[in-house]
């Protein structure tokens, strides 16, 4: 019972996990030991090293090691989180994370155009940045067909505001329609192929459905999955720019055939869930998925998404990040 008390008491002052408070305990207990074989001993401290046997030197090296790189660890844990009021935000200490706004679309000049044909100049006439307009031209240049009017808004970047002001001088079709069977004649025997590529959802996709894109290979299609699988299912498109190697112009051919239904996300609870499983989440990682067994353990379960928000590493852009995934 006294024992129970004296960890609980470890625990609570210095903020340590159990792992942490059993080996301050081990620590201890060796200095301790350590302690009283001088005390009893004094002559012990007067010895030269030349009069200890080598393999009793070896041994009190080995231990004067341990017991230094245990107090350094225990240290710094301790600098960095002194108490359990350090893994929570107070609100009038809290500073507010200041982002920069996003310019507003200013065109410089409008015109009637074909995107499918337009330079990276004619963009930038446009008033796009340099960014955009050579992002809509990568695109074009491998093989990336614009067929109705809102397929621009598929450009990763491109401003919100562009599409309702160009939308009269975009010389497409409002809606696309596939063209019926042909018929060929001799004097053209060499059609361009069809495109066979059937529109797909994200959280459903097969290998086979995102090789379908080009630009997309068998590494980059087993990487989107691993990701979607880890993640518990995609929550909105933004987040295929957070998978390595996935180029933005590869993103708004995928985007041509690829739609979002997020109705069945995997979701973890956070009061329930142990630390590998935390850990594994790509939202979440090491440091925080300790930080968050912590809180719980110091404070309760978790009652609602605001809670979260009270440990400090996780600021606002975090939060909505894991918002999708969290139940309690």
């Amino acid at each position: 019972m006294l024992m129970k008390r004296v960890k609980l008491w470890i625990r609570n002052y210095f903020g340590f996990s159990r792992k942490e408070t059993n080996g301050f305990i081990i620590l201890m207990a060796l200095l301790v030991v350590l302690i009283a074989i001088l005390l009893s001993n004094p002559h012990l401290g007067s010895f030269s090293k030349k009069q200890v046997d080598n393999s009793d030197q070896s041994t009190l090296d080995s231990l004067e090691a341990l017991i230094a790189k245990q107090t350094a660890e225990l240290a710094a844990e301790k600098k960095e989180y002194k108490k359990s009021s350090d893994y929570i935000k107070t609100p009038r200490y809290s500073r507010k994370k200041k982002y920069k706004k996003t310019p507003a679309y200013t065109p410089n000049e409008f015109f009637t155009f074909d995107p499918n044909t337009a330079t990276v100049q004619d963009w930038q006439k446009l008033g796009f940045s340099a960014k955009v307009a050579g992002r809509i031209q990568n695109y074009v240049s491998k093989g990336g067909k614009f067929r109705q009017k809102s397929d621009l808004k598929k450009i990763y970047g491109f401003p919100e505001r562009a599409y309702d002001q160009l939308e009269a001088y975009i010389q497409l079709p409002d809606k696309y329609e596939a063209p019926k069977n042909r018929k060929y004649t001799t004097a053209s025997p060499f059609a361009t192929q069809e495109d066979k590529t059937a529109p797909f959802d994200l959280n459903e996709a097969t290998t086979e459905q995102l090789k379908q894109i080009k630009g997309i290979g068998e590494a980059l299609s087993e990487r989107i999955i691993s990701f979607r699988n880890r993640l518990g299912g995609f929550s909105n498109t933004e987040q295929l720019k957070d998978i390595y190697g996935l180029k933005p112009e590869v993103i708004s051919a995928l985007l041509q055939y690829a739609s979002l239904t997020p109705a069945n996300i995997k979701k973890i609870n956070v009061n329930t869930a142990k630390f590998e499983a935390l850990k594994a989440h790509p939202y979440i990682g090491y440091k925080l998925a300790k930080i968050i067994i912590n809180y719980r353990e110091h404070h309760g379960n978790y009652t609602s998404i605001k809670d979260l928000g009270k440990i400090k590493i996780i600021d606002e852009t975090k939060l909505a990040q894991l918002k999708p995934y969290i139940a309690f």
